[in-house]
C-alpha cells in the first residue's frame, strides 16, 4: 500500500441470510511498534531509493536512475526490475495499478511491479510526489505541478496558484487530498486534485520547506525542515504549528498500523538516521538505525512497516502488525436468519490486552441487477424456476435485469403442428411478465429488462434451421414493449431505430439515483455473423447517450475458457472505442460460469460475466447471477444463486462468487456514519470474541468493522467487511 491504509472489502449475501467474504488486513499498533528495525539485504548497490509501496504482498521500491526493486517475501530478497534512467521520485498504488513519477514528467505504471508502460504527462518538471484516495490519483511536483487522474492512465493538469515546490502527499478517510509544499504552503483538495484551496503557514515565525504528509486515525500531519511540522484533527482545514526534539528534517511519512513513521535526515554527530514514531502526531521518540545516510520514504505491505533511501538502504521493521482477523461468517457461507453473528480474532500482540468494539451501518447506496441465464427448457419443464427467478429480482427491488438467450428450446415453436413444444414462448413471456407488475414493483412500466435472442430463440434445432425469430418477435417483440417509456424511447435524428425492424437488437435506458444507464441487445445468428448494420445502430446508440454508462448484452461473448469467443471478439473489436461500455452480459456455453477484464481503446476497464448453468436439457438448478453494485466503495459483488435451490442456493467458487472494482465515484476510506454495535473488553492475544448484530433489514447492504483499543492507541480497522440481506 502506499502512504495510508487502504481499504479492501468483502461481500456477501443471504437468502434472507446472510453470507460474507471476508478480507484481512494489518490493524493497530500499540507502543512497541517501530522501536525495532531490521536491514533490508540483496538490495542494489547503485540505488538511492526514493519511493516505498506495496499491494499487501509485493513490497517495490523506486529511486534514482531509474532503479526499481522487488520483494515477495517481505524483504529478504529484492528483485532488480531497472526501468529506464530517469530518476524516480515517488510510488503508490491503488485502483490495481503500481503508480511511479520522477524526473521530466516521467509517470510509469504497472499492475504488479514487474511490467512497466510509460504514461504522457504533458509535463517536464519534476514530479516529486504521487498518491491514490481509494478512486482518483493525484501527482504534485516542482512549480507548482499538479496532475489528477482517474484511471492512473490519463492525466489532466491542474494548479493552485501557490507557485510552491510540492513534494510529500497523502489522502484522509475522506478522500481529501493533503499536499506539503515548499515555504509553508500547505494544500488541500476536496474533489480529486481538480481545485484547491492553500495556506501558506509559518512555524516560529518561519516559512519553512515541508516535505512530508501523512494521514491516519483522523489526524494529519505535514513535517519538513528542522523538525517543523504542523498537525490538523479536521481533514486539512486548519492546522496547528508543533516542533519536537529532534532537528531532523521529516523527508517522507505515512500513518502505519497505528503509528505516524517519520523518515528523517542525517544530522552531523548522531550515531545514525533515524526514523521517528509517533502514536498521536504530536510527541514523537526517534530509533537511530545503521545509516547515516539521508531517508526519503515509508510504505507498508499487509505485515510490515518499511523506510527507504539513500545508499541503497531500507528498512523493515522487526515486529510485524499486530492485527485483527475478521473470522466469522466463514467467507461466503449462507446462515439462514436475520441476525449475524460477526467475530474476530486478536493476533500478534504481545503481552496486555486491548478492548475491541464492534462497528457498523447500513450502506444506503446498494442496488442489484439480475441475469437469466439459458433458461431452455425451463418454460416447459420446470416453469416454476423461471417464475422463482423473476420473482426473486422483483422482491429485491432489482433496477433492471437482462436475458442472454436461449430463452426456449423450441424458437421457432409458434403453434401447435411445428413440433410438440407450442407452449413454450407463452409460458416463458408468463415468467417475464412478473418483472412488468406496477403493482409489485412500484413502477409503471416495471422492471426495465432487455432479452437477447440465442440459437435456440432462432428456431436453429432439429426442426428445421432457417434462423427465423418469428415466435420470439410474436411473443416478445417491439408489440410487447413499444409502450415501456424504457424500451428504445428515441427514434428519429440521429435514426436509432432497430436495425432489422424488429426485437432482435433492442435498447433500454434506466436510472437509479444519480446512476444512468444504457443497455444494448445485440442478436445472434447461428450460420452469419451480425450484420454492419447492427453495429453501426450500437455505435449511433452509445454515441448518443455517450453520458449513460453502458452494458452490453448478447449471448455468445466468452468462451468456456473464460476467453473471448469468435463472436464476442467480433462484438469487441466493433465496440471497443467507446468509452462508456463496462459490462459485457452473456451465456451459450453449457455449465460455463466465467468472468474477464477488457480494456477498451479509451483505457475503459470491460467486465465480461458469462453465465450458463445447464449442463444437460433439462437442468440448471434455477441458477441466476446477481450483479450487487456498491457505488460508496466502488465495487460490484457477482454471486451465483437460485431462489429454488432448496438448503444450498449459492455456489461459492471463485466463477461464481467474486467482485471487481469499477469507479462509481465512491471514496473506499470514507468511515462516517459507524455505529457501535458492542465492546468486548480485556481482549488477549489469540482471543477470538464476537457480537451478535440482531434486528437486520431485508434488502439491505450492511457493512462492518472493530476498533482496537489499546494503552496506547485507538485504531479502527479498515478495510471493512461488507453482507447483503436478501429477500428469499
Amino acid at each position: 500500500m502506499q502512504k495510508k491504509m487502504k481499504l479492501r472489502f468483502a461481500a456477501a449475501s443471504a437468502v434472507f441470510a446472510v453470507f460474507m467474504l471476508l478480507v484481512v488486513l494489518p490493524t493497530s499498533v500499540f507502543a512497541e511498534f517501530g522501536a525495532q528495525w531490521v536491514d533490508c539485504h540483496d538490495l542494489d548497490a547503485g540505488a538511492c531509493f526514493n519511493g516505498v509501496a506495496s499491494n499487501g504482498s509485493r513490497v517495490v521500491l523506486v529511486g534514482n536512475n531509474g532503479f526499481i526493486q522487488y520483494s515477495d517475501n517481505e524483504g529478504d530478497t529484492w528483485i532488480t526490475r531497472s526501468s529506464g534512467s530517469i530518476h524516480y521520485y515517488d510510488v503508490t498504488y491503488g485502483g490495481g495499478l503500481f503508480v511511479a513519477v520522477g524526473k521530466s514528467g516521467l509517470i510509469k505504471t504497472s499492475p504488479d511491479g514487474h511490467t512497466w508502460t510509460t504514461r504522457s504527462s504533458g509535463v517536464t518538471g519534476y514530479l516529486k510526489g504521487v498518491a491514490h484516495n481509494g478512486t482518483n490519483f493525484v501527482a504534485v511536483g516542482t512549480s507548482d505541478t499538479i496532475l489528477y487522474s482517474a484511471n492512473g492512465i490519463t492525466w489532466t493538469a491542474g494548479t493552485s496558484g501557490s507557485g510552491a515546490s510540492l513534494d510529500g502527499i497523502c489522502t484522509t478517510e475522506n478522500g481529501t487530498f493533503i499536499v506539503a509544499g515548499s515555504s509553508g504552503w500547505i494544500l488541500r483538495s476536496t474533489n480529486n486534485g481538480v481545485s484547491w484551496s492553500k495556506q501558506r503557514k509559518t512555524n516560529g515565525g518561519v516559512y519553512y520547506n515541508l516535505y512530508a504528509a501523512a494521514y491516519g486515525n483522523g489526524i494529519c500531519i505535514v513535517g519538513g525542515q528542522n523538525g517543523r511540522f504542523f498537525r490538523s484533527t479536521n481533514d486539512g482545514a486548519t492546522w496547528s504549528e508543533k516542533s519536537n526534539s529532534y532537528s531532523n528534517y521529516f523527508l517522507g511519512a505515512a500513518y502505519v498500523n497505528g503509528k505516524f513513521i517519520a523518515a528523517t535526515n542525517y544530522v552531523s554527530g548522531n550515531p545514525g538516521t533515524p526514523i521517528l514514531v509517533s502514536s498521536d502526531g504530536n510527541s514523537w521518540t526517534g530509533t537511530y538505525t545503521t545509516t547515516t545516510r539521508n531517508l526519503y520514504a515509508v510504505g507498508f505491505s499487509s505485515s510490515y512497516a518499511y523506510v527507504a533511501g539513500h545508499q541503497a538502504r531500507a528498512f523493515r521493521s522487526q515486529d510485524s502488525f499486530y492485527s485483527v482477523e475478521l473470522k466469522t461468517p466463514v467467507d461466503g457461507t449462507p446462515i439462514s436468519a436475520t441476525s449475524v453473528t460477526l467475530s474476530a480474532k486478536m493476533t500478534n500482540l504481545s503481552g496486555g490486552s486491548v478492548d475491541v468494539t464492534f462497528l457498523g451501518r447500513p450502506v444506503s447506496d446498494a442496488f442489484v441487477m439480475a441475469v437469466f441465464p439459458d433458461s431452455q427448457w425451463y418454460p416447459t419443464e420446470i416453469p416454476e424456476a423461471f417464475d422463482e427467478q423473476t420473482e426473486w429480482a422483483v422482491e429485491n427491488n432489482a433496477v433492471f435485469a437482462a436475458h442472454v438467450g436461449d430463452i426456449v428450446e423450441y424458437g421457432e415453436s409458434c403453434s401447435a403442428g411445428d413440433n410438440s413444444y407450442p407452449q413454450e414462448w407463452p409460458r416463458a413471456k408468463q415468467s417475464l411478465e412478473i418483472l412488468e407488475n406496477p403493482t409489485t414493483t412500484g413502477l409503471t412500466d416495471g422492471i426495465p429488462y432487455l432479452l437477447a435472442i440465442g440459437n435456440h430463440d432462432r428456431g436453429v434445432h432439429k426442426v428445421r434451421s432457417d434462423e427465423t425469430t418469428t415466435c420470439f418477435n410474436t411473443y416478445l417483440g417491439t408489440n410487447h414493449f413499444g409502450s415501456k417509456a424504457y424500451y428504445n424511447p428515441l427514434v428519429g435524428s440521429p435514426d436509432l431505430s432497430q436495425p432489422e425492424g424488429n426485437n432482435d437488437n433492442a435498447y433500454v435506458l434506466f436510472d437509479h439515483g444519480n446512476f444512468h444507464f444504457v443497455a444494448i441487445s445485440l442478436g445472434f445468428r447461428e450460420y452469419n455473423d451480425i450484420s454492419d448494420d447492427v453495429y453501426s445502430w450500437a455505435g449511433r446508440v452509445l454515441n448518443y447517450y455517450s453520458n449513460r454508462r453502458a452494458i452490453i448484452v448478447s449471448h455468445d461473448i466468452l468462451d468456456p475458457t473464460g476467453e473471448l469467443s469468435d463472436r464476442g471478439q467480433t462484438i469487441f473489436d466493433h465496440l471497443k472505442g467507446y468509452g462508456n461500455i463496462f459490462l459485457m452480459l452473456s451465456g451459450h456455453h453449457e455449465g460455463t460460469q466465467k468472468y474477464k477484464t477488457l480494456t477498451g481503446t479509451q483505457n475503459n476497464s470491460i467486465h465480461a460475466v458469462t453465465s450458463c448453468f445447464h449442463l444437460n436439457s433439462y437442468d440448471g438448478g434455477g441458477f441466476m447471477r446477481i450483479l450487487v453494485f456498491v457505488p460508496s466503495r466502488n465495487k460490484v459483488y457477482v454471486k451465483s444463486y437460485s431462489p429454488s435451490a432448496g438448503s444450498k442456493p449459492w455456489i461459492n467458487d471463485s466463477d461464481n462468487s467474486f467482485s471487481f472494482t469499477y469507479n462509481m465515484g465512491g471514496n473506499e476510506n470514507d468511515s462516517s456514519g459507524l455505529s457501535v454495535l458492542g465492546t468486548v473488553t480485556g481482549v488477549t492475544n489469540g482471543q477470538t470474541v464476537s457480537f451478535n448484530w440482531n434486528g437486520l433489514s431485508p434488502t439491505t447492504t450492511y457493512e462492518w468493522t472493530v476498533r482496537v483499543i489499546g494503552a496506547a492507541d485507538t485504531y479502527t480497522v479498515t478495510p471493512f467487511s461488507r453482507f447483503f440481506l436478501f429477500q428469499d
